[in-house]
């Protein structure tokens, strides 16, 4: 899916043969089962297209069940989901998807077979020398194209491999195999770029490419996909909830009322690096989550402080009071959708994402309570309003 190749810490134990016949057996041996008829390989590669992008997957067969293998987060960000073969035919899972509970990994039973040609996952148990030559398929760039690319393992640790295939957005989910072979060592899973000054001029300051390995998953958690597209939208609200609480601290509070200045001065709020006209964002999205709150929170105080009219200022106690009646009622429910809510609530496809808004919210409401008690300074220094 496009660059969000999550950065996950997993463990898997790994055993195995240590260098010549004995790997190569391990890993891509040329017997009647592993040798492969022509392009058998792309035959086996699922297209995953959603709403907001692209990713890969491909089939495997678990004893006589066939399965879609991807990235969790392929699943979890993508809302309605096709999957489709190189063919262009249309696969159709079953409803039951299941999500490790330890990593970044997804699976989707077939209803029925569709692939002459599955893939093998190669066995936790086996090692993987540095310097092993792979081959990553999957749609690079999301252009709905499958592509291959040949790199070199890098290194090895215990349920990742790290590789010099450039795999790119669009990759993530697809297989990482031993060329000649069905065999499946890792799965296109994540990117990394250093911002570490002790890494400049190494090679650890270039992009580093990851993959996941997809034996030895000890538990995997029932789920469907309409219940991550599920979890995909409440993550989506709440990101808006930030956005909105952050609003709140840029407003001017006056005399008169939370001042709504003119739109070239106007305050702006950040969503995915796009700026938002404060008034602007509230009115969009007035009618739901917080701003719906802070909307009729915000028409009450200015109404009851007469903005805009030249109605008789109130004392500052009455101010300040009404002021924090509005306060009160925004900070009644900034945690509305993180508190109490534990991040195994969530698959693992959506968990990293509901980390990061629970986490935002939690500094933003820090931010909203140090505005809140500046409130009284700010409105005893604020321009007098009025017609």
């Amino acid at each position: 899916m496009s660059e969000h190749f999550a950065d996950l810490q997993q463990r898997v134990a790994i055993l195995g043969f240590c260098s010549g016949l004995g790997w190569a057996l391990a890993l891509g041996s040329m017997n009647a089962q592993d040798a492969l008829p022509p392009v058998s390989e792309r035959e086996s590669i699922i297209l995953i297209e959603g709403e907001e992008g692209r990713g890969s997957g491909f089939v495997v067969d678990l004893d006589g069940t066939q399965y879609v293998y991807t990235n969790a987060h392929v699943l979890g960000v993508a809302g309605k989901l096709v999957f489709e073969t190189m063919s262009g035919t249309e696969v159709v899972p079953v409803k039951l998807v299941e999500v490790a509970e330890d990593r970044d990994l997804a699976r989707i039973a077939l209803s029925q077979p569709i692939s002459k040609y599955p893939f093998r996952l190669v066995p936790d148990d086996t090692k993987t020398p540095i310097g092993t030559t792979v081959v990553a398929y999957g749609d690079s760039g999301g252009q709905g194209i499958i592509t291959e690319l040949e790199g070199k393992v890098l290194g090895v640790g215990p349920t990742e491999i790290e590789v010099t295939a450039e795999i790119v957005p669009g990759n993530s989910g697809g297989p990482i195999i031993v060329p000649g072979t069905l065999n499946v060592l890792a799965i296109s899973t994540r990117a990394l770029v250093s911002t570490n000054v002790v890494e400049k001029e190494t090679r650890f300051e270039n992009i580093r490419r990851f993959g996941l390995k997809p034996s030895g998953v000890e538990k995997w958690k029932k789920t469907t996909l309409s219940s991550l597209d599920t979890e995909r939208k409440k993550i989506a609200q709440l990101q808006k909830d930030n956005t909105s609480l952050s609003a709140v601290i840029r407003m001017v509070p006056t005399r008169r009322g939370f001042y709504l200045v003119p739109k070239r001065e106007r305050a702006k709020v950040e969503v995915d690096e796009k700026e938002f006209d404060v008034q602007e964002w509230l009115q969009a999205n007035r009618q739901q989550g917080i701003a719906k709150l802070i909307s009729s929170e915000l028409s009450k105080i200015n109404r009851s402080l007469g903005y805009e009219t030249s109605k008789p200022l109130k004392s500052m106690v009455e101010t300040e009071r009404l002021y924090g009646a509005f306060f009160a009622a925004i900070t009644r429910n900034y945690d509305n959708g993180v508190k109490g809510v534990k991040p195994e609530s969530y698959s693992w496809a959506n968990r990293e994402a509901f980390e990061a808004v629970a986490k935002t919210r939690r500094e933003v409401a820090t931010e909203i309570n140090a505005y809140r008690k500046r409130v009284g300074t700010l409105i005893r220094n604020s321009p007098t309003l009025g017609r």
